[in-house]
């Protein structure tokens, strides 16, 4: 299974089990993601790196990459636990 970790290096604690499904997983992941930056946060960094990968350039992102300057240092801090999931949401839900 793998392994999640916070920005200050901290391995995240999603109260799983070796048993849990994958789909349960992520949803796990996604709810701590959403407790620790806010829904609205959470949903503008996954817009972000959605839009940023079917675009193919960061320029093209528009008014979703301008969204991101609103938001606080902390939250900008988990994009790289935001695209962990939406690399395990590909994986488990084959978008």
């Amino acid at each position: 299974p793998p392994t999640f970790f916070r920005p200050d290096g901290q391995v995240v604690d999603l109260l799983v089990s070796e048993r849990d499904s994958l789909a349960y997983r992520v949803e796990a992941l996604r709810a701590y993601l959403e407790q620790e930056v806010g829904l609205s946060a959470f949903v503008c960094l996954h817009r972000f790196l959605t839009a940023s990968a079917q675009i193919g350039a960061p320029d093209d992102v528009g008014g979703v990459g301008r969204s991101l300057e609103a938001l606080p240092q902390h939250a900008i801090e988990y994009l790289p636990l935001v695209h962990q999931l939406i690399v395990c949401e590909d994986m488990c839900f084959g978008q």
